[in-house]
Order: C-alpha cells, then sequence, then structure tokens
C-alpha cells in the first residue's frame, strides 16, 4: 500500500460509498468548521491506496494543537468495504503508523479516533487499539428517523417534551432562514442574539458567513422563535449528506422558566425530510466522563428527550510517546 497525500478528499469520496457519523468529516464540514478554525490550521489529512486504487482516507488537522482530530472532533476514518481480513490488518497498520508520526512531527501528544459500526476494519481497528492499551468512551446520541412521519416522530418523544412541544406550538411563532427565505439580517438578528447571551463573540464573523451561506445554499435551516411578540430565541441545523444536524441555539435567559427550544427543534426536525434528509440527529447525549458537569449532563437530557433511538460509538484516545 503507499501513502497518498495532497488530495481533494471531498471530490475523491463523493465517488465513493460511505456512511460517516458526523458532520465535520463533509464538504459541509469543511466550509464550516474550516472558518471557524480558520487561524492557524493545517490539514494533515492522507489516504492510503493499492493497485485497486483508493482504499482509505484518513482527514485529520491540528485544530485541537494538543492531539490530532478533525476539527476538534474525533478523527472518522473510511475504508473501503472490499479489503478482506488481511488487507485491514495491514492497512490498521500504516495508517495507525502513519498518525504517531504526524502526531511526534507535530509536537502533539497523540490522536483521537470515532470507531462504529460492525465492518471487518472496524472491529479489527478496535481490537488493534484495545490491545495496545487504550481503553475507550462510549458515546451515545439521539437520531431521530425522518422515514417515520411527524406523529409517529412526536409519539416517540418523551412524554414531557411531548407536552413542552405542544406549549410551544401554542405560545411561540417561528420565523425561518433557509433557501427559500434568506434573509440576511434576520439571520444577523440571531447572531446578535447568541453573542448577547452568551455574553461574548464566540466564534469569528468568518465562521457566520458560512453558516449562512449553507443554509441559502440549502444545506440547513434557521428557526428564530418570538414570544409574546419579543424575539426570544433561535435554532440553527447543517446537513451533512443525509443527515441535518442540530448545530446551535440560543434562548433568553430571562425566559428560561418556559419550554422554548423543544417547539423549534422538533419543527426543524420534521422540516429536515423536506431537504432529503433521512435522520435529524440531535446530539450527543451520554456524558460517561467523571468530568461532566452538571450542565452537560443536562443538556444531555434534554437531547435524549427528542428521540427513543440512540446511536452508539467509541472514543479512543490514543497516547504516542515522544521521541
Amino acid at each position: 500500500m503507499r501513502l497518498v497525500r495532497d488530495q481533494n478528499w471531498n471530490t475523491t469520496l463523493d465517488q465513493c460509498p460511505f456512511a460517516f457519523f458526523g458532520l465535520p468529516f463533509s464538504k459541509t464540514g469543511d466550509d464550516y468548521y474550516g472558518a471557524v478554525f480558520a487561524a492557524g490550521l493545517a490539514s494533515h489529512s492522507f489516504g492510503f491506496a493499492d493497485d485497486a486504487g483508493l482504499c482509505a482516507v484518513i482527514k485529520c488537522d491540528n485544530s485541537d494543537r494538543e492531539r490530532l482530530t478533525r476539527y476538534k472532533f474525533p478523527i472518522e476514518i473510511w475504508a473501503a468495504d472490499r479489503l478482506g481480513a488481511p488487507a485491514c490488518n495491514e492497512l490498521i497498520s500504516h495508517i495507525l503508523g502513519e498518525l504517531s508520526t504526524l502526531s511526534r512531527s507535530q509536537g502533539m501528544t497523540g490522536y483521537t479516533i470515532r470507531t462504529w459500526g460492525e465492518s471487518c476494519f472496524v472491529r479489527m481497528l478496535a481490537g488493534r487499539l484495545l490491545a495496545g492499551g487504550t481503553v475507550p468512551i462510549l458515546a451515545l446520541d439521539a437520531v431521530l428517523d425522518l422515514a417515520n412521519d411527524d406523529a409517529t416522530l412526536f409519539a416517540l418523544m418523551r412524554s414531557g417534551h411531548r407536552r413542552h412541544v405542544r406549549w410551544g406550538e401554542k405560545s411561540l411563532s417561528l420565523l425561518f432562514v433557509d433557501q427559500d427565505n434568506p434573509d440576511k439580517a434576520l439571520f444577523e438578528s440571531y447572531q446578535q442574539l447568541h453573542a448577547e447571551i452568551a455574553g461574548r463573540v464566540t466564534r469569528p464573523q468568518a465562521s457566520w458567513d458560512a453558516m449562512f451561506a449553507l443554509i441559502a445554499g440549502g444545506k440547513g435551516d434557521l428557526a428564530i422563535s418570538h414570544f409574546e411578540g419579543n424575539m426570544i430565541g433561535g435554532t440553527l441545523v447543517l446537513d451533512d449528506g443525509q443527515a441535518a444536524y442540530y448545530a446551535s441555539g440560543a434562548n433568553r435567559r430571562d425566559q428560561f422558566d418556559k419550554p422554548l427550544a423543544h417547539f423549534p427543534l422538533y419543527k426543524l426536525a420534521t422540516r429536515a425530510r423536506a431537504r432529503g434528509n433521512h435522520h435529524f440527529v440531535v446530539g450527543e447525549v451520554g456524558q460517561f466522563e467523571a468530568a461532566a458537569s452538571d450542565k452537560e449532563r443536562s443538556i444531555g437530557q434534554f437531547k435524549s428527550g427528542f428521540s427513543s433511538e440512540t446511536r452508539a460509538s467509541l472514543i479512543w484516545t490514543v497516547a504516542v510517546a515522544p521521541v
């Protein structure tokens, strides 16, 4: 197998049958997260090819500064499903060796990988990592299957969430920014609200510009919530492939005694189907690290109430000894 660099990996992967766990892998992820981490960002992505062509793509960068990741998310490896066990074993050796070499050359302590699914490659990769002494962390994400109609999606929610959605449907009015209504002024009102609630500007302007461009191009949706005539919140989703992802939300803190976020998020999930998405990913619901805060656990509970379905993956943080 030979190492491959300096490819347009998005163009290459368009030709391959693949399915990834999260948003950052795709061109959508590059457009948005590339703007978020633009300052000093360096890609270290690479691939491997055999006589039959490309057999693996590993997209990674220096955004974390301490470890190789993909925009601070775990690295997800695409491996061709045509490979048998001996080829998978050889490929894994090459990939882990290159990740270790890159980590050392960049002065990093190691790298972080996500594994999920039941392919031969994934099973062998997980076995190799475990044998090397790395213990994974379990991650669970709430996922809505958009093959279900709206009534079924509603029925699969936690009872308290259904009650909160009904309240929001009666009490809130929603305005949408999307491909049919690319209202820049309305989008900027959400940007201003986000900064107000956070108490600071949390991301560069280029990332907001990229977010608006994705929405205006049909790759997302923004709901602006009004209560009793006042703007009180915003909820934003972005699309990747055949899935929509809950990307961000902001609600006025002086209104937190009301369930402001439930109805907008449910409505955006139902609208995601019309854009051709098959799933709506609410986000991580399992906080299994001892360091998880009460806030993180509360957010996980909020997300888990939207679906009775979860998607599991393993996160492996591999330490690499310096030379």
